[in-house]
């Protein structure tokens, strides 16, 4: 987010793998919990209980949120699918359970009717659910514990997080700071630095992304000479250089690159940090 320089950029990030539900689709992601809140209105009305009347507007409020807030501020309509709607919808079901289940004890006494019909129902919502939270399980448990698979922006490599936190300690915020796309993501966010170009630069392909990648893909081949690798950072106001020199990258060849006019200021394993002279 440091790196957008306007709104529509954002926009358009956000809109990158969109996600549009028809309400039929929302009632199915919500699932069940949704509808046996709606039987919670009559319920949370009767009682007056605090906290569920607080709960009650997310019947209204997440549907809107979904469906007219979003589109009016560019969101991805997946963000309020990461809110506690879950936990709301869940608590309301419960009280909307107890609503039928005072309907039907009412309506027709049958001896343990109103047991059946809770169990029944809370096998329904929890087995219905089972299904939705394991594909999300599966898709998102890369977030929860970052060990379960390779993940390049959960779980970078210590070593260039190493050379990313030497920038946060040893340079500018306004300095400019030359790697190659996956570098460029983490550096704004753990150091602070501006970047020439970002993996986010590279997937949101803006007019003039072919003239300023080029050159980049150039300098980390080590297609430039001295001079054009020199006449290339100092036209760029660029500071320093990431140059991962060992298995990092798809076009950094190994054993790295160098050039005349970088100075080595850092070095690991596997990244190193050179300054511009």
């Amino acid at each position: 987010m440091s790196q957008f320089w306007n709104y529509n950029t954002v926009a358009h990030t956000e809109q990158i793998v969109g996600y549009n539900p028809l309400p039929w689709q929302y009632v199915y992601a919500v699932g069940i919990p949704y509808l046996l809140s709606l039987f919670a209105i009559p319920y949370v009305l009767n009682k007056k209980q605090t906290f569920l009347t607080l709960c009650l507007p997310w019947i209204i409020v997440h549907p809107l949120a979904t469906f007219v807030i979003a589109p009016l501020l560019n969101m991805n309509k997946s963000r309020f699918f990461l809110t506690a709607y879950f936990v709301v919808f869940a608590i309301l079901a419960t009280a909307g359970l107890r609503y039928m289940a005072e309907l039907i004890r009412t309506w027709k006494p049958i001896k343990n009717l109103t047991f059946r019909v809770f169990t029944g129902a809370a096998i329904i919502v929890i087995g219905s659910g089972y299904f939705a939270y394991r594909d999300s399980y599966q898709r998102l448990r890369i977030n929860f514990n970052t060990l379960l698979e390779e993940s390049t922006f959960g779980y970078p490599k210590k070593e260039l997080m190493e050379a990313v936190w030497w920038l946060r300690d040893h340079t500018q915020k306004n300095d400019i700071v030359l790697a190659d796309p996956y570098a460029g993501n983490l550096i704004p966010a753990f150091a602070g630095n501006r970047v020439y170009t970002s993996w986010w630069f590279w997937l949101d392909s803006p007019e003039l992304f072919t003239d300023t990648y080029t050159p980049v893909i150039q300098f980390y081949t080590g297609a430039m000479t001295d001079s054009e690798a020199s006449a290339f950072l100092h036209a760029n106001s660029i500071s320093y250089v990431i140059l991962p020199f060992k298995d990092d990258t798809t076009f950094t060849p190994v054993g790295g690159v160098t050039y005349r006019s970088l100075q080595e200021t850092f070095k690991n394993a596997t990244v190193a940090v050179y300054t511009v002279q």
